[in-house]
């Protein structure tokens, strides 16, 4: 919903059908009214999965084999308030902050019915609220063997570790689309229907899909050398190779 200002008496008026709207008693403005709750929520919507699994192989008296894998999964599903039309945001790429305020409808857009631009107070319920999905998995499977040779118990094993992240936001506006959409009036307040093929420009589905991984191996060993007063005195010795890859598109 939203509301536009009269050019000659620079007062506010809704600019389509409205549920509910306020007027504010200093500048006589009528405003539409949306229920904000509707976009809230306590905490975010959250599903977990968690699995693991163990396996001891007895290969000899003196040796056993293992395998272990584990997989986690975890979705978070939250909801935000819909994009407004008139805004300021900070722009990454200079490090400064842009700013929609003084945005209008041109004359001649279909909601504009005065021969002058006119400023926009709006919301964009149409669009649908700014809303992210946070899809997490995380991969763990090593194989080892271990046991006592030559007088020294060892741990040696080879293992993966992958964890991938999907995320995907919607209801965020982009400008440059936003101001086409008003010089061609394929922008429209309220639930007005738009173009689906421009509203898929206007508002597009936006998806990282960063994965980080780490293979590596290792082998692990102790022995004791000889008895003390206070106990024996041990040697333990260890090594491992790792390869990790990350890749995070921006």
């Amino acid at each position: 919903y939203g509301s536009i200002r009269n050019p000659d008496t620079l007062v506010y008026q809704p600019a389509t059908a409205c549920p509910e709207t306020y007027t504010n008693p200093d500048t006589e403005d009528v405003l539409c009214v949306t229920d904000q709750i509707k976009y809230e929520q306590i905490q975010p919507e959250t599903e977990r999965l968690n699995l693991f699994g163990r396996g001891v192989f007895n290969l000899n008296a003196d040796t056993q084999a293992y395998l272990e894998a584990g997989i986690f999964k975890s979705k978070t599903s939250a909801i935000g308030s819909p994009s407004p039309v008139a805004a300021n945001w900070g722009n990454l790429r200079d490090n400064t902050t842009a700013s929609s305020a003084a945005i209008t409808l041109p004359v001649g857009h279909p909601q504009n019915p005065f021969d002058a631009p006119t400023r926009v107070r709006a919301v964009t319920e149409s669009v649908g609220g700014r809303n992210s999905v946070q899809d997490n998995q995380s991969l763990r499977v090593v194989a080892g063997v271990q046991g006592t040779a030559a007088s020294w118990d060892y741990d040696t094993a080879i293992g993966y570790i992958e964890t991938k992240l999907k995320d995907t936001n919607t209801g965020y506006l982009r400008w440059s689309v936003l101001q086409e959409g008003l010089a061609s009036g394929d922008f429209r307040l309220g639930f007005d229907p738009m173009n689906p093929a421009y509203l898929a420009r206007l508002s597009p589905t936006l998806e990282r899909t960063p994965k980080n991984s780490v293979t590596f191996a290792d082998i692990k060993g102790s022995r004791e050398l000889t008895k003390l007063g206070g106990g024996a005195l041990a040697l333990a010795l260890g090594a491992e190779v790792r390869r990790e890859v990350s890749d995070t598109p921006a």
